[in-house]
């Protein structure tokens, strides 16, 4: 490279050489040596691209190196002593390529050493940016013609991925984040059923198929990336402005992949549309965040674009998958007045499903699991010692007792799940291909939020009324719908059981053991 022998002449160095970022070594352009083999090892490139890259404000470093290791890394000023001079050569798309000066002594350097080195990183910039120029003008115009033809990525799950795909490069180079990956959780919130990554430089690399593959999903850090965390239910993000900190929520495994990827700072942003949550956007960058307020709603009002389109891509997938069924349904509904089907199928205490559209929907479900072999869950809750609340305040609190309990109900549901009034102040939630573990959470948390919060009758009222909650879980692989009927009343039993055994709280059904 004719720039870098400019550079060793105006020197004087013993040489001078521009490394680019490679998967998973760093190269040295315009040689084909083996990258283990250079005069500095792998890790200890990685380690001065690391200082440089964790404060910006530091143009060069300047390196101590014996035996090919990195023994000592300070900034480039007047008197620092070295053998090897350093400067990230940032441009767009990477913040991973490195101008490299070996010296001939290590002398302490000089004012004229440190003043050429900052006149030269714009005029490498420039030349990098030339030389990757072409290769990104063809993923750019890629990118376009997929997002030309989105409505025909609709049509399948591999498009689809393509589509989210498209979406995390716009936002990308939106956002100036290195790597972006939105990853969509199927409706239990357990397990990613759709992922995409920003088209880059590196999209072809072992690394990037890390992501798209599902090994960082499946692999040591699949805690991260197996049932969205609490706190992201919530829409709360999870910040991480040091990967490599002692403190950060990481396995070892997973701050390796980050090595790799040369990232040192990442956020996790919840997809949240219409207050539920469809997945993550992950946000992964070489420059090192502090993840300030304003940085922080910047990543959100992404989030929230990206969660509109995404909704609006499931929809569109779905609803062509299911153009058949929906048809079915429609010429069903036609024959009965609406009006009629919903009186005759809603509580007129509390506005929810009552125990006849329950069961209706009971049926149907348990049969539709039935023919796929999936399990389907119910809960039934009950409220402990209701009939205190109607004796002590009379029946019209007790309605509004029953409806404040419904409430919460919906608020606890997800979205393919059923919540209705059984009768009296018991409520059965349906919960189709959904484990009896999940089921059970469901009930706990319902349970909890009812507990905590605060049901007061009128604005004169002393004192909330507490109202706790017990609640009995069932599960079942059915063979037919009549197993509808076994699902509810072993949830029943379970019920019974947390009555029995001192209210407030769930319990699981369990077959009864014989004794021997």
């Amino acid at each position: 490279m004719l720039a870098c022998q400019t550079v060793i002449e105006a020197m004087g160095a013993r040489d001078a050489f521009v490394l680019r970022s490679g998967d998973p070594h760093f190269l040295r352009i315009g040689s084909e040596a083996d990258p283990t083999t250079y005069a500095i090892k792998q890790r200890g490139l990685w380690l001065i691209w690391q200082a440089l890259a964790r404060n910006p404000d530091r143009s060069a470093a300047c390196a101590t190196v014996e035996d090919r290791l990195v023994m000592d890394i300070v900034p480039a000023e007047e008197g620092a002593q070295g053998n090897f001079l350093a400067m990230i050569l940032p441009i767009f798309e990477s913040n991973s390529e490195m101008l490299f000066v070996e010296r001939k002594s290590r002398d302490p350097l000089t004012a004229d050493e440190v003043a050429f080195l900052e006149t030269v990183r714009p005029i490498f910039c420039q030349l990098m940016d030339k030389v990757l120029d072409e290769e990104r003008r063809q993923r750019q115009q890629r990118s376009l013609s997929n997002l030309a033809d989105v409505a025909k990525a609709f049509n399948s799950a591999v498009s689809m991925e393509s589509a989210l795909s498209d979406l995390a490069t716009a936002i990308a180079n939106a956002s100036g984040y290195d790597w972006v990956s939105i990853f969509i959780y199927d409706e239990n919130l357990e397990h990613v059923v759709e992922r995409g990554l920003n088209v880059a430089r590196h999209s072809n690399t072992e690394t990037a198929a890390m992501v798209r593959g599902g090994d960082r999903e499946n692999g040591p850090a699949r805690d991260l990336y197996g049932p969205l965390p609490r706190r992201m239910l919530k829409g709360i993000p999870i910040l991480v402005p040091d990967v490599f900190a002692p403190d950060a929520p990481l396995p070892p495994s997973l701050q390796a992949y980050y090595q790799r990827a040369h990232i040192n700072s990442l956020a996790w942003v919840p997809l949240m549309f219409q207050g539920r949550p469809l997945g993550t956007i992950d946000f992964s960058s070489s420059i090192k965040r502090d993840f300030d307020e304003s940085e922080v709603a910047v990543l959100k009002a992404f989030a929230d674009q990206a969660a509109t389109a995404v909704r609006g891509m499931v929809l569109y997938r779905d609803l062509e998958r299911s153009r058949d069924e929906v048809m079915r349904y429609a010429a069903q509904l036609e024959q009965v007045s609406e009006a009629e089907h919903y009186l005759a199928r809603t509580d007129e205490v509390t506005g929810m499903p009552n125990r006849r559209h329950l069961e209706e929907v009971l049926r149907a479900e348990t049969l539709k699991s039935a023919r796929g072999n999936l399990p389907i869950s119910v809960v039934m809750a009950d409220v402990d010692n209701f009939k205190e609340i109607n004796d002590c305040f009379g029946h019209p609190v007790g309605d509004q007792a029953l409806r404040f309990v419904a409430s919460i109900a919906r608020e606890c549901s997800r979205s393919s799940d059923v919540v209705g009034r059984w009768g009296g102040d018991e409520f059965l939630f349906i919960m189709p291909q959904t484990r009896a573990n999940v089921a059970l959470d469901l009930a706990d948390y319902f349970r909890s939020e009812l507990r905590q919060r605060d049901f007061r009758p009128d604005a004169s009222a002393s004192r909330p009324i507490q109202i706790p909650l017990s609640a009995g879980v069932a599960e079942i692989f059915p063979a037919s719908a009549e197993d509808s009927r076994v699902l509810v009343s072993r949830a029943d039993q379970a019920l019974y059981k947390a009555k029995e055994g001192g209210r407030n709280q769930v319990r699981l059904w369990r077959p009864r053991v014989k004794a021997a």
